[in-house]
């Protein structure tokens, strides 16, 4: 099992951190021999410099904060498995990027691709994700409505279709490896 490090005197960030990593299948250690080492830029210098980030890996590509689940989960897959993932993340202006290619979302979309990306390989309820696609509007379909333009949009970027149905499940995020 691999294991992150995590460097931080913010115990709520700890404990954020921790599980997210836990929900990845990966170990949590104090030890200086870990495979990966994440840490509080603010928090390991000691002094509030005002550089609101928390970095990542060695080669200290940093997330500024707020940071967004899917942000740290990506940039952790593609640490500890040694190769860049499929695509990139981009929080900032909701796009998926792909090679040189990318599709922007739209917030619900984007919303419902992060509950998916969070899931990845484990399937997703229909009213989990009905429940981020609907604003206040009792839409019954919304969550077909929304998988239906994921999988228009992502199957264009990436060749595939990325979204499977699961029967009696919901819908689950798979990549070809």
């Amino acid at each position: 099992m691999k294991t992150v490090r995590i460097l931080t005197s913010d115990r709520e960030l700890y404990a954020m951190l921790e599980l997210w990593v836990a929900d990845e299948g990966y170990e949590v250690t104090e030890k200086d021999d870990a495979d990966f080492t994440v840490w509080d830029n603010e928090s390991v210098s000691g002094v509030a410099s005002g550089a609101q980030t928390l970095s990542v890996g060695d080669d200290r590509a940093e997330l500024p904060r707020p940071f967004l689940r899917l942000s740290f989960t990506d940039a952790l897959r593609s640490k500890l498995e040694h190769k860049k993932t499929r695509f990139r993340v981009d929080n900032a202006r909701s796009r998926i990027y792909h090679n040189r290619n990318y599709v922007v979302l739209t917030d619900k979309e984007f919303a419902v691709f992060g509950l998916l990306y969070d899931s990845i390989d484990r399937p997703v309820s229909r009213d989990a994700i009905s429940e981020i696609a609907r604003s206040g509007a009792q839409e019954t379909n919304a969550a077909e409505v929304y998988i239906c333009h994921l999988r228009r949009k992502l199957t264009e970027l990436l060749g595939d279709n990325p979204i499977k149905t699961v029967r009696g499940h919901g819908y689950m995020l798979t990549f070809s490896k």
